[in-house]
């Protein structure tokens, strides 16, 4: 497609060559980041993203089995409330 003021729109191959170029990388620069190294990241990010999961998971598990009553919950509520009042100046 050709109009004033526009280039020619480049075909599907050319915009997937330009596309290649731009993510493409030079290992020898300084500056830039392995794919492996980016991989390495996602992988110990969704590794630390799993242990929480199985924590957490853990956790409620717990909770189930203690069977925390209101009264705990809200008994805990209230010592919060009231060291958070003491770190604010009493201002609650």
């Amino acid at each position: 497609m050709t109009g004033k003021g526009r280039g020619v729109t480049p075909s599907l191959k050319q915009r997937k060559d330009l596309t290649m170029e731009k993510i493409s990388f030079d290992s020898s620069a300084k500056g830039n980041v392995s794919l492996s190294a980016v991989q390495e990241t996602l992988d110990r990010q969704g590794a630390a993203i799993l242990a929480m999961l199985e924590a957490q998971q853990e956790i409620l598990r717990l909770m189930r089995e203690k069977q925390i009553s209101d009264d705990v919950v809200g008994s805990a509520m209230s010592r919060y409330q009231q060291k958070w009042a003491v770190v604010n100046g009493g201002a609650e």
